[in-house]
């Protein structure tokens, strides 16, 4: 698939979160017609201190994919004004990878789900 000009806003926001986000760690990454894949690694945790690690962990993510998408909406609401407040849906969907097989398996998910498009029930062209 070839990013138009909004996937392309898209994709450098996700290949900037290392730059906002020193202990984010990127893998892979594929940008679908109305949704994304990305796995990326949360690197020397902070402590959990008073709350469970997977508190902390989760409050971390989430507040990293509220800033790509906010980032990516405002630049995407730059060139088309019309798509102010429709670029994002709410929430997101996560996934703690445990170990290597886990890994592999989302990769290839992640890499395979382009060449699946055309058999999607929400692609209007198939």
């Amino acid at each position: 698939m070839l990013p138009n000009r909004f996937g392309k806003i898209v994709q450098e926001t996700w290949y900037e979160l290392p730059d906002h986000y020193r202990r984010v760690n990127l893998d892979c990454f594929a940008l679908m017609p109305n949704h994304v894949h990305g796995v990326l690694a949360l690197l020397d945790p902070v402590g959990a201190g008073l709350r469970p690690a997977r508190v902390q962990i989760q409050h971390n993510l989430s507040e990293i994919i509220r800033a790509s998408k906010g980032f990516s909406a405002r630049a995407i609401a730059e060139l088309d004004p019309s798509l102010r407040s429709a670029v994002w849906q709410r929430g997101f969907y996560d996934h703690i990878i445990r170990n290597a097989d886990d890994l592999a398996n989302v990769r290839r998910y992640i890499h395979q789900n382009a060449a699946k498009w055309e058999f999607d029930r929400e692609n209007q062209n198939r």
